[in-house]
């Protein structure tokens, strides 16, 4: 399971070390991709895979499912971590996520989020305000 925070260095060659708790689950390959809140997804194979087989169920008709997916899949790149534990973020995504030295590296269970530190911030005072009920039609449960 791919939880935590954790801050990592982007390094000038858009590499950037994953936290060794993480490169058992990425070791067969993974997919980065947009993320929907201006960060970057970094999902295993598993997770993208799931996503694809759910978006092929949606009805192509309606404009927003093709957005979605075009959100998800157009920037979509498969990749593998390097030997030293680093990952590559293509050009596109590091623009997208305004990704520069100091990167927060969030689990999220199935994958992990890639944030620019002032990004981040701005999501951990979203977190700080919530309302009370916010999440109560979410159905969240131990069982």
């Amino acid at each position: 399971m791919l939880i935590g925070l954790y801050p990592s260095i982007l390094e000038n060659d858009n590499r950037l070390a994953l936290p060794k708790a993480f490169l058992e689950d990425y070791k067969e390959g993974f997919c980065v991709s947009r993320g929907f809140d201006q960060n970057v997804m970094v999902l295993t194979m598993d997770a993208f895979d799931a996503i694809y087989e759910r978006a092929i169920t949606f009805n192509l008709a309606d404009p927003v499912v093709r957005l979605l997916l075009r959100m998800i899949f157009s920037s979509a790149t498969l990749a593998e971590i390097d030997a030293n534990g680093r990952i590559t973020i293509p050009d596109t995504l590091k623009e997208y996520a305004n990704l520069n030295r100091e990167v927060t590296i969030v689990g999220q269970g199935d994958y992990i989020e890639l944030w620019s530190q002032s990004n981040w911030k701005l999501q951990e005072e979203r977190l700080l305000n919530l309302e009370p009920d916010q999440f109560s039609t979410l159905h969240l449960s131990t069982q």
